[in-house]
């Protein structure tokens, strides 16, 4: 996940053909749905300028996965309480559909999980993957922690 969080800000015109094909995957019914926040996130990065890519914290690491195990203890989804940026997602196997899903942003008006990702003033990043238990139905969840 995070090889993929790097990539998408590092090289942000070449990660387009990605958001293209994860597209062709859904059905049209949801596809219409999702078209208005994909096109305005293939928009941005073809207008966006190359960023730093994010160097893992072991710090955060532990802060993310100490919240992955609370919300599979207590099946609950939402975040943690700490002050970090911070993305969730989940039911997604693939990490890079799982990250075009946080880009494309669909009914999130302020599009907050695309700006944690593409945000240049973030300097460090780490990913909790919970594969072994789900969370309100949804296995595997990424919890994706940003400073």
């Amino acid at each position: 996940m995070i090889k993929e969080i790097n990539l998408v800000r590092t090289a942000p015109k070449e990660y387009i053909p990605f958001v293209n094909i994860y597209l062709q995957s859904f059905p049209k019914t949801e596809l219409n749905k999702n078209k208005k926040a994909a096109n305005e996130l293939i928009r941005e990065l073809k207008q966006l300028q190359p960023l730093k890519g994010l160097n893992f914290s072991n710090e955060l690491y532990v802060t993310a996965k100490a919240h992955g195990k609370w919300m599979k203890k207590k099946n609950r989804w939402e975040h943690s309480k700490i002050n970090v940026c911070e993305n969730l997602v989940g039911g997604i196997d693939n990490p890079r559909d799982a990250l075009i899903e946080l880009l494309i942003d669909e009914g999130w008006k302020n599009r907050g999980h695309r700006k944690n990702i593409l945000n240049p003033n973030l300097t460090i990043v780490a990913v909790y993957e919970a594969y072994d238990k789900p969370v309100k139905g949804y296995s595997p969840v990424f919890i994706q922690q940003f400073k």
